[in-house]
């Protein structure tokens, strides 16, 4: 029986690390978890460590911090080399924002899921749901979107959502390997990778959750913003070199 693997990225997270939340969640069936210690400087080392002793959790201590990205990437590194028989893999992010519910839906859907190469889960705002997002950044998010859109005319509605799996392939190994080179957009930046190995875009379902509630502690300063800017720009420029790439193959145009 094939196994879902979901990498939690933890960094400096002693105040936000709801241990009876994810005591939950690693309750889910057939899901082994991989809480990543991104060179924590508080208790969090301490606090997943003892949380790793659950059955079906482990824990990865990474020396020094190396970014979200990439710590989720060697997260899923560990993962590709220590468990068998995976069969959908992916990320949350450790602040809770996201319902018990909706997390064991969408890690349903994908098990019995046979067309799509990654189930994003999506914070639309629509009647009836409980979605509470930061405006400021919920405004600059769609304005970013709607730019890569000028050369990803199918882009999903929410890239930076924290919730998202992968199926498995040999595939996803080779593209694991090499470090993400940027910080905030790296989910872009593997639906890339993914497109040069395939020679198509990734086959991707968005489902909308239910509830998500933005948590206080995760802030964005003027010294991040220049380095979204230039995150965004070195993306735009690999999505539009790409789509030249697939038009001059008149194979598929993303």
């Amino acid at each position: 029986m094939s196994r879902n693997v979901i990498v939690v990225p933890c960094f400096n997270e002693e105040s936000r690390f709801n241990e009876s939340y994810f005591t939950k969640l690693v309750s889910i069936k057939n899901t082994f978890w991989v809480f990543v210690d991104d060179g924590s400087t508080d208790n969090t080392t301490k606090k997943i460590m003892n949380f790793s002793k659950k059955k079906n959790v482990s824990c990865l201590l990474l020396k020094a911090n190396v970014g979200k990205a990439n710590a989720i990437a060697q997260g899923i590194n560990y993962a590709f080399n220590e468990i068998e028989h995976i069969g959908w893999f992916g990320f949350l992010d450790c602040d809770g924002a996201f319902n018990f519910i909706d997390i064991e839906n969408i890690i349903n859907l994908a098990n019995t899921s046979i067309i799509y190469d990654a189930i994003y889960s999506s914070r639309i705002k629509m009647s009836g749901r409980n979605i509470r997002r930061n405006k400021a950044r919920h405004i600059l998010g769609r304005m970013i979107t709607s730019f890569f859109g000028l050369v990803w005319p199918d882009i999903p509605y929410d890239t930076q959502s924290g919730f998202k799996l992968y199926k498995y392939s040999d595939m996803f190994e080779s593209i694991f390997i090499e470090p993400f080179k940027t910080k905030w957009f790296f989910d872009i930046e593997l639906f890339i990778r993914h497109l040069k190995v395939q020679n198509r875009p990734m086959n991707v379902w968005e489902e909308p959750v239910n509830s998500w509630i933005d948590i206080l502690g995760s802030k964005i300063n003027y010294r991040h913003i220049v380095a979204i800017f230039f995150e965004i720009v070195y993306i735009f420029s690999l999505l539009a070199n790409q789509s030249r790439n697939l038009k001059s193959t008149n194979k598929i145009d993303i």
